[in-house]
C-alpha cells in the first residue's frame, strides 16, 4: 500500500469518527433539553405535593425531625449505565465506598449495572452491603426504572433503616434523606398553594390523603434526583465529546500537514528520477 493510500484511509477512518461523536453530542444535548423541560414540571409538581402536605391542617403537622444517627441506614446511589461521561461513575464510586467504609451497617441499592461491574473488583458481592438494580439511561426510562427502585426503597424501609440518596449534581454529591422522615428543606410549595388557606378539598379520609401525598413526595424525590442526576450525566458526556471532537480536528489537521509533506516528498522524488532519467 502507497503511502498516499494509508493516508487517505486514515482520513476516512478520521471523518467516520467524527461523525460519530458529533452525533453523540447531538444526543447528549438534546436530552439536556428534554431534562430540562422535564424538571420545570416536577419541580411544579413536587411544590404542589409539598404544599398540599403542608395545608392539610386537620391532620397531625409533619414531623421533620431527622431520625437518630444511630439508625442503620440504606442509600440509593444513582450511577451512569451510558458511557463516555469521563470520571462520573469512577467519583461516585469513590464516595460510596467512603459510605461503606463510615458506616459499617450501611447498604447500598446501586442503581447503574455499569457501575456495578467495577464495584464488583472491590467489595464482595456475598457481603450483602449493597445489590446491583437496573440502572436509568435516558428520560424515558425513567418511569421504569423508578417502578423497580420504589419497592425495593420501601422493602428497606421495613426493615427498619433509614433510607438516602447519594449522586452526582452539578455543585457535587448530593445527599438526601428520603424514610422514614423526607429531607424537605428547599422544597418550595406552588405559589397558588402556599397563599390558599385551609385543607386541600378532597374526597378521601385525612389519613389516606395524607398517606397518599407523602408517597407522591417520596416518587417525586426520587425522580427528581434521577433527573438531577442525568443532567449532570449528559453534561460530562457533552464535554468528553467535544474534547474528542477537537482533538479529531487535531489529528485531521496534522494528517493533512503529513499527507501535503509526504505529497510534496513524493513529486520531487518524481523530477529527481525523470531529471537523471533524461540527464546525458
Amino acid at each position: 500500500m502507497s503511502n498516499q493510500e494509508a493516508f487517505r484511509k486514515r482520513a476516512a477512518l478520521l471523518t467516520e469518527l467524527h461523525e460519530i461523536v458529533q452525533a453523540m453530542k447531538n444526543v447528549a444535548a438534546a436530552e439536556l433539553l428534554r431534562l430540562t423541560r422535564e424538571r420545570q414540571t416536577l419541580t411544579q409538581a413536587l411544590g404542589a405535593v409539598a404544599g398540599g402536605l403542608a395545608r392539610c391542617s386537620e391532620m397531625r403537622p409533619l414531623d421533620v425531625t431527622p431520625p437518630p444517627h444511630t439508625a442503620r441506614a440504606s442509600w440509593l446511589v444513582i450511577g451512569a449505565e451510558r458511557g463516555f461521561c469521563g470520571t462520573f461513575n469512577a467519583r461516585l464510586l469513590q464516595a460510596m465506598q467512603a459510605l461503606l467504609d463510615a458506616d459499617p451497617q450501611a447498604r447500598v441499592l446501586l442503581a447503574s449495572r455499569r457501575m456495578g461491574d467495577h464495584l464488583a473488583d472491590h467489595l464482595d458481592p456475598a457481603d450483602g452491603r449493597y445489590v446491583i438494580i437496573p440502572g436509568c439511561a435516558a428520560v424515558e426510562d425513567t418511569a421504569a426504572a423508578l417502578d423497580c427502585w420504589l419497592p425495593a426503597l420501601e422493602a428497606e424501609a421495613r426493615d427498619g433503616r433509614t433510607i438516602w440518596m447519594l449522586h452526582t449534581a452539578d455543585q457535587g454529591f448530593a445527599r438526601r434523606r428520603l424514610l422514614p422522615v423526607p429531607d424537605l428543606a428547599g422544597i418550595a410549595s406552588e405559589p397558588d398553594i402556599q397563599g390558599a388557606s385551609g385543607p386541600p378539598a378532597h374526597y378521601l379520609p385525612a389519613p389516606v390523603l395524607r398517606a397518599a401525598l407523602r408517597h407522591q413526595a417520596f416518587r417525586l424525590f426520587v425522580q427528581a434526583a434521577l433527573y438531577e442526576s442525568l443532567e449532570h450525566e449528559n453534561r460530562s458526556r457533552l464535554t468528553q465529546m467535544q474534547l474528542a471532537h477537537e482533538h479529531l480536528d487535531r489529528l485531521g489537521q496534522t494528517l493533512r500537514q503529513r499527507q501535503a509533506a509526504q505529497r510534496q516528498a513524493d513529486i520531487t522524488n518524481e523530477l529527481e528520477t525523470l531529471t537523471s532519467v533524461l540527464a546525458p
